[in-house]
């Protein structure tokens, strides 16, 4: 067995976005004040008040969810040669709701005698950032109009971070990374976050591997965008499954697919094994997946051999 000796010196930056949406009134949307996971129901309150701040009832109230383009690394809004396919969000139902019940991106209400409007929010499965619109408009049984504002929160994960190691080499980055596809991701920036879990694992294989090889290093790819979620939006490939509905204008195509899932939750990383897209320091796939099973990476359904990189994830379950 090769000895080597390798420093290391790590700086992470985490990133959290915390907060609560409940209030008395819908914030004007300079921050974002919660971030709420992927395709998990949370039931939310909006409380209309009056011009002197006293509970409202019978407030006539419609949210609308809209995007906020180009967030969380999701800078491919619109492929060449085709039209922008409707943009996923997440969805409203109004009241006391569950999985029968009709969700969509807009819906209206009454205040009930507290002045509190209740729906809840289904996050879509896209990290994004978001906001609620709520304006006043004539429904039959509501009295009273006020004006409402912009709310925004986030879609994804807080517990993802960002890690700079001397012993990884970020690649896949446009354009910071030299040969490197445009996959619509922006820098390596975008693309490398993942959970601590993910970390402590890489970092335990990365030491095994250096025993073995003698090499200091490897080269990272896709981990997870910031917030998690889909890591592509926007992709068009060619699908003919049964169960496929084509967008007019796109054929036989899918945009917002994931061939990428296993990254949605920031619990896998791909490690070059091609020398390819500036990688100087490619591993020996089935080496180093091996290596990834025995230091805290999940079996075969989570850790395999993807051709030109080892694909190494947590064994973990999410909405996909």
């Amino acid at each position: 067995m090769k000895r080597v000796s390798c420093r290391h010196s790590a700086v992470m930056l985490v990133a959290v976005v915390c907060g609560a949406l409940t209030g008395s009134a819908i914030q004007a949307q300079t921050t974002v004040n919660a971030i709420f996971s992927p395709g998990v129901p949370t039931r939310q309150t909006f409380t209309c008040t009056d011009n002197f701040g006293n509970a409202a009832s019978n407030c006539q109230i419609t949210l609308t969810v809209t995007a906020v383009a180009q967030t969380n690394g999701h800078f491919h809004e619109g492929p060449p040669g085709y039209p922008m396919p409707p943009h996923p969000v997440s969805t409203l139902c109004a009241g006391t709701c569950n999985a029968n019940s009709t969700y969509s991106s807009t819906i209206s209400g009454c205040s009930d005698q507290n002045g509190n409007f209740t729906f809840t929010l289904l996050p879509t499965l896209i990290g994004q950032e978001e906001y609620l619109t709520g304006t006043s408009t004539a429904q039959a049984g509501c009295t009273k109009s006020r004006p409402l504002g912009n709310w925004g929160y986030a879609v994804g994960y807080s517990d993802l971070i960002y890690f700079s190691d001397p012993d990884w080499k970020h690649i896949g980055g446009y354009p910071d990374t030299p040969g490197a596809p445009n996959t619509g991701h922006g820098s390596t920036q975008y693309n490398q976050w993942m959970q601590q879990a993910t970390h402590d694992a890489l970092q335990a294989t990365v030491t095994a591997w250096q025993q073995l090889s003698g090499s200091c290093k490897i080269c990272t790819n896709d981990a997870a965008l910031p917030n998690g979620g889909k890591f592509d939006i926007n992709v068009i490939r060619p699908y003919t499954g049964s169960n496929y509905t084509p967008i007019p204008g796109y054929g036989n195509y899918r945009p917002w697919s994931a061939p990428h899932s296993q990254h949605d939750r920031g619990s896998a990383v791909d490690v070059n094994a091609s020398g390819n897209e500036g990688c100087q320091y490619p591993v020996t796939v089935n080496q180093f997946v091996n290596l990834c099973k025995n230091n805290g990476f999940g079996g075969a359904a989570y850790t395999f051999n993807e051709g030109n990189h080892a694909h190494c994830g947590l064994a973990v379950t999410f909405p996909h």
